[in-house]
């Protein structure tokens, strides 16, 4: 893999920033530049974002709304674009892996595939190379065997992580299980809890052996009590149905009263049909009320239609007056075409009479604009204009006068002015013919009411009806003379069903304690006394009953005072949970003693077959940072030594702390380009305890190893700045 291009648009400070790389490329800037948070981002790029924690920081972008960028790389030849984008600083952002050439694109998954083997773990631990990640001991360790082991580690592994994990499971197999004697651990606490529930269990059971007879003699007295309790409430329940039947005792009395008051009452009913005569009186009753509310409402008409006895409602009734009435509507409609001619006159006359009016008006505005040759002209016209206008007004008023005499004084007029007379006696009537004519209407309306009245107050049908009534009425009382005694007959024969009905009641609640179809009727003196003999029977049992409880509570006593707290059965579920206990921490332990094992066997694996090689490649690099000072790294009697061109050699734990740096990073390299994962490598200023020699040996082994892998170097040191392809932050 080769990266080629990185496109920033928010991340962290980082902001509408493009980066173009080579093979060697040195990012270079002063603290806070923003380093780190661009190795973050080519991280976040190709291992996707991680999200907020403790050990996560938040890059979301302050003076962005966009979060996140692009990454071009290549592999194996054909260019790739990853694209991570999110508009929202919370949300997680979107994934797009396409290829440049075609435009296929993969899903997260399928490029996770591709990049396989490597993973966020790997790049942190071996391909992010930083000052903390390559310190394997920083002082002098006296516990050659474990040094040792941690160098081998990092040699065959790149890292000491496996062996910081099978130091953790030692630890933790060691919290579980050292020896028999280490008391404090859970394995020897467990085994322990188990003997004392064991002696606790024998303990028990011969504890109970002891209290056998005493238990025994126990069950039987409650056997006992149980027998006794069971006789005192079937004796208790005898003792509830004859006390019931006793409360009956009034119930049953009324009962036998009352069954022969109405057997007696059955034979004075007769074979009457109360039914039928229910009925008919029932319907003689609402005859009689219909009766009542037709003579209440003949006398009602009556009164109503003596108010309209009077002088002026009899005379409009007449029939000269409503003929008269029928003749005035008949002419009014004449006399009112005539008088819509005179005013179609009028009005003509009076446009006439405006015309000329304007002209006049006309003539005098130019009469006052025209020059004094025309104004005598003028002047003529208008006098002749107004005397024009006075004729005219006197013409058409004593026309207008005429007119309204004419109207007057015509046959139809007088005709109508004579009908309308009829009723100056009870009236005041108008000088004009319309007055007159809407007092008429007033008239007809009071005519038309009184006509109505006298229609709905007319009892001539009423009267009919009350007389077929009063038929009806009559021959129900032929054919019932006593009709006086018919009403109490009904009542007597309803209180006879209600007792009827009621005896049926007592009947049914004595049937639930007494038989009542036998012949022999109940002796309540007898089931008095058998009632006495159960209570005295109830007052032995319960005697004897208490007696049992005694003897028994004195035998629960003595049991209680001998037996411990805790049950047998609790016991046992007591020894079954901690043997599960025990077997769960037991296979636990086996199971971390395995992983210790799977651990070393890998790690032995690993160097059988990997460790030759990265020795050769890492002394080779190590003769580059200390100018041929150390040239190889071997095993000599199973320890790992170094040694130059002279015969002098030295253990690895017996180096200088500077140089076990250098050998620490020579080791890290050659490790990288032994597995040749094809991967980038970064550096985040893992030189920074390099004097200035080791550096620029340091600046020799980049230029070699960026030959063969790209790197990145990202550093604050003006060391850097003529080296590879330069970008400041």
């Amino acid at each position: 893999m080769k990266l080629k291009k990185v496109e920033i648009d928010g991340f962290g400070k980082l902001v509408n920033r493009s980066y173009e790389l080579e093979d060697l490329t040195v990012f270079m800037g002063a603290n806070e530049a923003g380093k780190s948070t661009l190795l973050s981002f080519i991280k976040y790029m190709i291992f996707g974002f991680e999200k907020k924690t403790t050990k996560n920081r938040d890059f979301s972008p302050r003076d962005s709304r966009v979060y996140g960028g692009r990454l071009y790389l290549e592999i194996d030849g054909q260019d790739l674009m990853i694209e991570r984008i999110s508009l929202s600083k919370s949300g997680t952002p979107n994934f797009t892996c396409s290829y440049l050439s075609d435009a296929r694109k993969l899903s997260e998954d399928e490029w996770l595939e591709l990049l396989s083997p490597m993973t966020p773990k790997l790049f942190d631990q071996i391909y992010s190379i930083s000052q903390d990640n390559l310190q394997i001991n920083r002082e002098r360790d006296y516990n050659e065997a474990s040094l040792e082991e941690k160098w081998r580690m990092a040699i065959t592994t790149g890292t000491v992580e496996l062996y910081k994990q099978e130091e953790e499971l030692i630890k933790e197999k060691n919290s579980l299980y050292t020896s028999p004697k280490a008391l404090s651990k859970p394995l020897n606490q467990t085994l322990h809890a188990l003997e004392q529930i064991k002696s606790e269990i024998f303990d028990k059971e011969a504890e109970e052996a002891a209290l056998a007879p005493l238990i025994k003699e126990g069950k039987k007295r409650e056997d006992e009590i149980r027998e006794s309790r069971l006789k005192l409430v079937a004796l208790e329940e005898e003792r509830r149905i004859l006390e019931a039947k006793l409360a009956f005792e009034n119930d049953y009395l009324e009962f036998s009263r009352l069954e022969a008051s109405l057997r007696e009452q059955e034979k004075t009913q007769g074979t009457r049909d109360y039914e039928s005569l229910l009925a008919s009186y029932h319907d003689f009753e609402i005859l009689q009320t219909r009766i009542g509310r037709l003579e209440d409402k003949i006398e009602s008409n009556k009164s109503q239609l003596e108010k309209f006895d009077n002088p002026l409602d009899n005379f409009l009734l007449e029939g000269q007056t409503r003929d008269a009435i029928k003749q005035i509507e008949f002419l009014y409609p004449k006399l009112v075409g005539r008088k819509e001619k005179e005013v179609k006159v009028i009005q003509r006359n009076n446009s006439f009479l405006l015309l000329l009016m304007l002209v006049t008006l006309v003539t005098l505005g130019f009469l006052i604009l025209v020059p004094a040759g025309l104004k005598i002209f003028l002047s003529i016209l208008l006098i002749f204009e107004i005397i024009s206008g006075v004729a005219y007004l006197l013409v058409t008023s004593k026309r207008r006068g005429e007119l309204a005499l004419e109207a007057k004084n015509s046959q139809i007029a007088r005709d109508y002015f004579a009908l309308t007379d009829i009723f100056k006696g009870w009236y005041q009537l108008p000088e004009s013919i319309e007055g007159r004519y809407a007092l008429v209407l007033k008239i007809k309306e009071r005519i038309l009411e009184l006509d109505f009245n006298y229609k709905n107050l007319d009892s001539q049908k009423d009267e009919y009806l009350l007389e077929n009534l009063y038929t009806k009425s009559d021959l129900f009382l032929q054919e019932n003379p006593q009709v006086d005694q018919i009403q109490e007959e009904i009542k007597n024969h309803e209180n006879f069903i209600q007792q009827k009905k009621y005896l049926g009641q007592l009947r049914k609640r004595l049937e639930q304690v007494l038989d009542l179809d036998v012949e022999k009727k109940p002796d309540f003196d007898e089931i008095d006394g058998r009632l006495a003999a159960i209570n005295q029977k109830i007052d032995e049992f319960g005697d004897k009953l208490g007696r049992q409880i005694d003897q028994n509570s004195l035998i629960l006593a003595k049991i209680d005072q001998r037996k411990s707290d805790e049950s047998l059965e609790n016991l046992y579920q007591k020894l079954e949970l901690k043997r599960g206990e025990l077997s769960d921490m037991i296979s636990l332990y086996l199971l971390k003693a395995g992983q210790i094992e799977s651990l070393k066997a890998a790690t032995k694996s690993l160097s059988t077959h990997s460790l030759p090689e990265i020795l050769r490649r890492a002394g080779h690099y190590m003769s580059i940072l200390t100018d041929g000072s150390w040239q190889e790294l071997g095993i000599s009697n199973g320890l790992l030594e170094i040694s130059g061109p002279g015969p002098l050699s030295m253990r690895l734990l017996d180096l200088s702390t500077g140089t076990r740096d250098q050998l620490q990073l020579a080791v890290r390299l050659a490790f990288i380009e032994a597995k040749n994962l094809n991967f980038p490598v970064f550096f985040d200023d893992s030189f920074l305890r390099y004097d200035q020699k080791r550096k620029e040996n340091f600046i020799k082994l980049l230029e070699e190893f960026s030959s063969k892998v790209q790197t990145f170097v990202f550093t604050s040191d003006e060391k850097f700045r003529n080296q590879g392809d330069l970008i400041e932050l």
